[in-house]
Parts: structure tokens; sequence; C-alpha cells
């Protein structure tokens, strides 16, 4: 099931360093990391606290899916712009 294999990011996060999947920054290197969605989403999760309920459009999403306050990292870009980008 992915990087996560069918457990939760706040599953791994509990678990912390002791659990492969969790990727702190000194962990997020090549040739380990491939740099996914699954595990660049783990490593905003472990290191920055983006959780579920951040989804990138500018807004906290709360959790009945309406949309909260303004939060945003930096200015939106297509993934196709990102040299090193892998699916």
């Amino acid at each position: 099931k992915g990087f996560l294999k069918g457990s939760s990011y706040f599953d791994v996060n509990e678990a912390g360093p002791s659990d492969e999947r969790y990727l702190d920054t000194p962990r997020f290197i090549p040739p380990d990391i491939r740099g996914t969605l699954g595990e660049v989403r783990g490593w905003l999760y472990f290191e920055i606290g983006l959780n579920e309920l951040f989804d990138g459009r500018g807004y906290t999403k709360l959790h009945d899916g309406s949309q909260g306050v303004r939060e945003f990292l930096m200015l939106n870009r297509k993934v196709e712009e990102f040299a090193s980008f892998v699916w």
C-alpha cells in the first residue's frame, strides 16, 4: 500500500524514529529516499507538522471539509516545474 504500508502518518509519527517510515531531515536523503509524493508528504508531516488538514490550497481544511483559516508555505507551483519530481 505504498509508502505507509497500510498505516497512517499519525501512526508513524506516534512510533517516531524507531519506525523506518519516519522521515526526519537526516533520513530524507538518497539513495534510500526517491522523493515520492508519499515520502515528501511524510517529511512535511513529521518535520513541519503539516497534518491531514493541510491540503495545499492556502487554507486549513476543517474536519467537516469546510474551509478554515489561511495557511500556506509558498506559492503554488505545478509539480512538472520541479526537475527531480517523481510520482
